[in-house]
């Protein structure tokens, strides 16, 4: 079996990007736990998960919000203290105990987190029309138009806010991005608010909030019909958003007593935040854009200008059925993984179908691919699968993980046999990852067994697109 030790020792000189799917950035992991977060494909999913579970219960409670926050971060010091991590040299055996403890851990905490009431906040009417007219137009809008999964542009494969702002008559715009200030200073941005009409003239606590922002490229928006304004700076990889709100009031800008989003615990990274109108109404949003494309599921939260602030909140939540191609087109594989042999070629159909039933249920896959091998291909596979997991870098052993799809990954596969002329395939099925991201698409490792090793003979990529909106939910 795999020495854990020397994955571990990789793991803790491993830099991954600083864009990160955990609750904190990769690329400036100090501990042992945040470094074996960072590069163990399983735990990094449940990290993830965490994360969004976390933003999802902000987003729905903010009046709970420094209580929440507060508990978020004793039980991160609950789950370093319960599941520690030494040093670098703990045999395998430990540091598996570890593993499965995070594991543990963070399925405790998103069950408790699942459990929690969400308090009603207040919206008004007019956020809760807004929230629901887009959420009609865009189901109008997708009923009438035809969709190509394999098309980037199709309109399943666009943001729906974007999507009809960008849809004749259909009532919702989206404002143009503000004038950008590249390496701000006190005399571009009095400049700047000379030129509006009419003229604005900065308070000392908003000019030195703004000019706190750093030197790097400045963009002010303004929300159409309003006297409100932002000035934002977009910095590193994650995308992470830093804002400073204000009003002209009287032709002087005034700081704004909140922020119009939060910009802590990752709010503010890998988002698009813009201003619109819909039928009319001055609106904010924030689209929850994602690291990764296509998203199977989508959020928006919209807050409704009441003439004087943005109200609070409503958000709008898609989910979308899979659709399941071809994605050679698509593939980020790297070449000598890449399906070009014949035998791969001519097994791609069967790759396809190996994810789609491995979606609806992978362990009832596998038992009746297994099912239909004579008794000795069963002894030759069952020696393949051996190679296989010898090689393994993980595992997934807990039947609630062994039993959803999504915990597969070409890190962590589900192992299933497959017949092609007469000859025995091995097949390892997971969602495709680069380091410790997860990506919707799948791949279908294909081997077969060659003096006693396994010999690949390609890995089928198979793309993930949206397709028929599953849900779209406003709360």
């Amino acid at each position: 079996m795999c020495d854990y030790r020397i994955i571990f020792l990789v793991a803790l000189s491993f830099v991954p990007s600083p864009l990160a799917a955990q609750g904190f950035d990769c690329s400036k992991a100090q501990t042992s736990i945040e470094r074996l977060i960072c590069a163990t494909p399983e735990i990094a999913t449940l990290d993830r998960k965490l994360n969004d579970a976390v933003k999802a219960h902000l987003a729905a409670s903010p009046q709970q919000r420094n209580e929440f926050l507060a508990e978020s971060r004793s039980w991160l010091n609950i789950r370093d203290k319960t599941c520690p991590v030494v040093s670098a040299t703990v045999s395998s055996q430990e540091l598996s105990h570890t593993i499965a403890c995070l594991s543990k851990a963070y399925q405790d905490r998103l069950d408790a987190i699942a459990a929690l009431p969400a308090q009603q906040i207040s919206i008004n009417d007019t956020t809760k029309k807004v929230c629901n007219r887009l959420v009609d137009a865009y189901r109008t809008t997708i009923s009438t138009r035809s969709n190509d999964p394999k098309d980037d542009n199709a309109p399943l494969n666009q943001r729906p806010f974007n999507l009809l702002a960008q849809t004749p008559n259909s009532g919702i715009t989206r404002a143009e991005a503000g004038q950008q200030l590249s390496d701000i200073n006190e005399t571009k941005l009095i400049h700047w608010a000379q030129g509006q009409k009419p003229p604005i003239r900065f308070s000392p606590r908003v000019k030195k909030d703004i000019l706190n922002l750093g030197s790097q490229i400045t963009t002010i928006d303004h929300a159409p019909g309003t006297n409100f304004f932002v000035a934002s700076q977009v910095a590193g990889s994650a995308a992470c958003i830093t804002s400073v709100p204000f009003l002209s009031k009287g032709g002087v800008a005034e700081p704004v007593g909140d922020l119009l989003w939060p910009q802590d615990n990752m709010d503010g990274c890998g988002v698009d935040q813009f201003f619109g109108e819909i039928d009319g109404q001055p609106v904010a949003v924030k689209d929850n854009t994602g690291f990764f494309f296509p998203d199977l599921s989508r959020y928006l939260a919209i807050k409704a200008w009441d003439g004087a602030v943005f109200r609070p909140a409503c958000t709008i939540s898609f989910e979308y059925d899979p659709v399941i191609i071809d994605g050679t087109s698509f593939s980020l594989q790297d070449d000598d993984e890449k399906c070009i042999s014949p035998e791969c070629i001519a097994l791609k159909p069967t790759a396809l179908e190996l994810v789609k039933l491995v979606l609806h249920g992978p362990l009832d896959a596998r038992k009746e691919s297994i099912a239909r091998l004579s008794a000795t291909q069963r002894l030759t596979y069952n020696n393949m699968e051996k190679l296989a997991l010898d090689n393994s870098s993980g595992d997934i052993s807990t039947p609630d993980k062994l039993a959803d799809p999504y915990s597969y990954t070409d890190q962590n596969p589900l192992h299933l046999p497959v017949v092609y002329q007469n000859e025995l395939y091995l097949a390892s099925v997971g969602q495709y990852t680069i380091g410790w991201r997860t990506f919707p698409d799948w791949t279908v490792k294909l081997e077969k067994l060659k003096n006693d090793t396994l010999q690949m003979s390609g890995i089928p990529y198979v793309a993930i697109r949206r397709g028929a909106l599953r849900a779209a939910t406003v709360r």
